[in-house]
């Protein structure tokens, strides 16, 4: 029928706290409901919590499942590979070292491993925001996306009709 109507509602306590508004029909809404965008002037005051809250620091992590972890693992190679070699110098003469000696080169060992491996995690492996990913999101989703979207598509095509008991539709099959 190509009929439509805008008949939700969205109040304020000013009359020009509202700027515009939209109504949006995305394919993947598989609803009868279309969402409606509002664009409102905001003011706020810092005292109040909610202001606080934005002001937080989001939290980055290292996400080893987009990492590319074979360029990763051979710049590790080849920046600790060195430090074998010093183990082994170390280990040669380590009998006529006294404490302090061995002290500094266990400090020196410690800090070239969490050096090297802080740079190529930084190389290598993408930092992003906590909940950046969705990291239950499969390609089996990505598939029923797909279809649904498709399915959403000929049924707006088809002049959106509403489901019978004797529906002849492809959708109804």
């Amino acid at each position: 029928m190509g009929h439509g109507s805008v008949i939700d509602y969205f109040m304020c306590d000013t009359g020009d706290g509202s700027e515009d508004y939209c109504v949006l029909d995305p394919a993947i809404n598989l609803s009868d409901h279309l969402p409606v965008v509002i664009r409102c002037r905001c003011v706020y005051s810092d005292c109040l919590p909610a202001a606080e809250a934005t002001r937080a620091p989001k939290v980055e992590q290292l996400r080893w499942d987009h990492a590319d972890l074979l360029q990763y693992y051979n710049t590790t190679m080849s920046l600790l590979y060195p430090l074998y070699n010093d183990l082994v110098q170390f280990e040669t003469v380590q009998y006529a070292s006294d404490n302090e000696d061995r002290r500094n080169f266990i400090d020196y060992c410690y800090n070239k491993i969490v050096d090297s491996l802080k740079y190529t995690a930084d190389l290598h492996v993408p930092l992003h925001y906590k909940n950046y990913y969705k990291f239950w999101w499969s390609e089996e989703l990505n598939c029923l996306k797909d279809k649904a979207i498709r399915s959403d598509k000929i049924w707006k095509d088809a002049g959106r009709p509403r489901p019978s008991t004797d529906c002849q539709h492809a959708l109804c099959r």
